[in-house]
């Protein structure tokens, strides 16, 4: 069953904590061209066409740039929950080499990090509960204290956690610390999403599908 339609039939609402940004892909030419991204973001996108009812956590700046990911979000029938930040855009810088991406993120005081955890769980506590979704760079600290406190909250609030690892260790400036950050917040899912690089650069050797649930019932909070 898809997050979209477990929503609809129990009819929930998804919430998405995480990073909007503008993936810069790098031409030949040394010129970069933005596009809307952001893998929270996109889950967003995804699950609201699939006729989720969706709502966006993390701020969007005033920017150019916020003012298209808001745009192209609304116009894909999700909503964003909390008010504009005048601080900017994140953004990733995409290198392509034989197809294979590179990122380069630029997330120091970026709007989708200007925001308070107690107006985050004020809003949780004020709907009915259903998917808060978030990982990815928002599992990286610091802020992935601000994180573990808001899903903490939701769990208690009876809301499912869905959580996306996609690690991204080439931008973190200390990788043991990231590691122990990501299990930390991972700890807390109901849902997990992993790749087999992601299990494996935190330690576990020959997952499959035959052995994941007792792998995730099993999940550490230290690397393994």
């Amino acid at each position: 069953m898809s997050l979209a339609a477990h929503t609809q039939s129990a009819n929930a609402p998804v919430w998405v904590l995480g990073e909007a940004l503008m993936d810069c892909i790098a031409q030949p030419d040394g010129s970069l061209v933005p596009h809307l991204g952001g893998s929270p973001y996109n889950l967003a996108l995804a699950t609201a066409l699939q006729g989720g009812s969706v709502g966006f956590v993390a701020p969007f700046s005033t920017d150019a740039f916020g003012q298209a990911l808001i745009d192209h979000l609304q116009a894909n029938h999700a909503r964003s929950l909390l008010p504009r930040s005048p601080l900017p855009t994140s953004l990733a810088v995409v290198q392509l080499t034989n197809g294979q991406p590179s990122y380069g993120f630029y997330r120091d005081g970026v709007a989708d990090r200007d925001y308070q955890v107690a107006d985050v769980v004020a809003l949780l506590e004020a709907s009915p509960p259903g998917v808060l979704h978030s990982g990815s760079l928002m599992a990286m600290p610091p802020e992935h204290h601000k994180v573990l406190q808001i899903i903490a909250a939701a769990k208690r609030l009876g809301w499912t956690i869905s959580v996306d690892v996609n690690l991204r260790t080439r931008v973190a400036s200390d990788v043991p610390a990231y590691l122990q950050a990501v299990l930390e917040v991972a700890a807390l899912a109901d849902w997990l999403k992993a790749s087999d690089e992601d299990l494996e650069l935190l330690g576990f050797t020959d997952v499959s599908l035959s052995n994941a649930s007792p792998s995730w019932r099993h999940w550490p909070t230290t690397p393994l």
